[in-house]
């Protein structure tokens, strides 16, 4: 990485930059600072970082580019870690739960659940034998596995997520309690509509629009945004077949494939 002297000799500049910041060290102390332009007062300012690793001088700009901070960065290099699983779940609850759609089985599982069970635990204590003690009283209060198992999802996409966000440096395993066999036995979410009761849903839309939808829902079972944001590139016509997942998108766990074009659905595409 280059580096130029930066305000005479004391201070030396590293070249590059993380949004309208970029770090410079002492070279009396070793210490990193993050230096930014302020248009208010037309100086250029600095913040202590309070390191003298340049590893982790780093880390910290990145996580301000990361969070899209901008101006005198004090009120974030001030917070603290998260140390309790409270704040974790609390993380989640702010900056993931509104944009999932299990969002209030979420809410739910948190405050009703894992926070008055584990909210004051520190996260560098918590263990997988704890959350497995968790888990069986859960149990044996008359839960369904299936049931804890979603609660135990929460609290393992809340950890994951304040891990992948650098809040805290690890977290524990959250085992899954369900073994094949309780997969496979679990009850659907309801029963399968039979082709007459499938046949009376579509007479009974008016809607173009909604037929459309529900027509292409019954041919790919896919989840509602996969449908939705649909475009005509995905299909190919060539095979028969449509990429359910577009071009340029990720790939996720929620798995969007390529299926064949049935004979109902053609027509309609």
């Amino acid at each position: 990485m280059g580096k130029e002297l930066h305000r005479g000799q004391r201070f030396e500049r590293l070249q590059k930059e993380y949004g309208p910041y970029w770090l410079i060290r002492d070279r009396a102390t070793d210490v990193y600072y993050v230096s930014w332009y302020d248009d208010e007062t037309r100086q250029t300012r600095r913040r202590t970082l309070r390191t003298s690793s340049g590893v982790e001088a780093e880390k910290i700009a990145e996580q301000l580019e990361k969070n899209g901070i901008t101006g005198d960065p004090k009120a974030f290099l001030d917070k603290k870690p998260m140390t309790l699983t409270g704040e974790v779940l609390d993380h989640y609850k702010k900056v993931r739960v509104p944009k999932i759609r299990s969002g209030d089985a979420a809410i739910s599982a948190i405050e009703n659940y894992l926070r008055p069970a584990l909210g004051n635990m520190p996260v560098a204590v918590l263990r997988k034998r704890d959350i497995s003690n968790f888990q069986d009283r859960l149990i044996q209060e008359g839960h369904k596995i299936g049931y804890v198992s979603r609660i135990s999802s929460t609290l393992r996409a809340a950890l994951n997520l304040a891990v992948d966000d650098e809040e805290i440096p690890a977290a524990p395993i959250v085992p899954e309690i369900r073994g094949d066999a309780e997969i496979e036995a679990e009850e659907l979410r309801g029963r399968e509509l039979t082709i007459l009761e499938v046949a009376k849903l579509f007479d009974a839309i008016s809607d173009i629009h909604m037929l459309n939808y529900s027509i292409a829902e019954i041919n790919t079972a896919a989840r509602p945004e996969a449908v939705l944001e649909l475009v005509a590139e995905q299909i190919d016509w060539q095979y028969k077949l449509i990429e359910l997942n577009p071009p340029g998108r990720i790939q996720t766990k929620k798995f969007r494939p390529i299926m064949r074009i049935s004979a109902t659905w053609t027509p309609w595409l």
